[in-house]
């Protein structure tokens, strides 16, 4: 299985932007591959939130980790999401969240561009360049997980259904 996300990590690291759906010319594997990668990203991003209701959500700050994942995520949907949105999303004040933009721009991470129905909106997107970075990511995070980890994850749930 490890081989197979390398090659679908190789793979997407050509895209700039989501697959067409279905074009029968091999992108079947990587429209695949994405959802699952999405998930992974999505519960890190959940994660993230249920560690700061349990722990002081002071003691950790990434905004700029939070950006990216919601971003990530958005994008495979292939959803657009507004300088607010992320903002709120980055889970710190606003002007702190702006910053964290700029930097994340600066990276060549995103880009900011305008909305064409509506001018008091800015839309926040993943540059080619942070496309790459995350499906790297994802891919090779998908791979340190050990082959038991689905039988373990199944047996916490039995001795912890609730999650407490």
């Amino acid at each position: 299985m490890a081989d197979w996300l390398v090659q679908i990590a190789n793979e997407m690291d050509l895209l700039e932007s989501r697959p067409p759906k279905g074009n029968g010319h091999g992108s079947t594997s990587i429209e695949q591959t994405l959802p699952a990668l999405v998930a992974v990203a999505e519960s890190m991003y959940r994660n993230r939130r249920l560690r700061e209701e349990i722990f002081d959500s002071d003691l950790f700050g990434e905004p700029a980790w939070n950006m990216l994942l919601d971003l990530y995520v958005n994008h495979v949907r292939g959803q657009r999401i507004s300088v607010t949105s992320l903002c709120y999303a980055s889970r710190r004040p606003i002007t702190t969240a702006l910053r964290w933009i700029v930097q994340l721009e600066e990276r060549s991470l995103v880009s900011r561009d305008g909305s064409s129905s509506d001018n008091r909106v800015r839309f926040v997107d993943l540059t080619k360049r942070g496309i790459q970075l995350m499906n790297r990511y994802m891919c090779q995070l998908v791979n340190t997980l050990p082959p038991s980890l689905p039988m373990q994850l199944a047996a916490a749930r039995e001795l912890h259904p609730t999650g407490k």
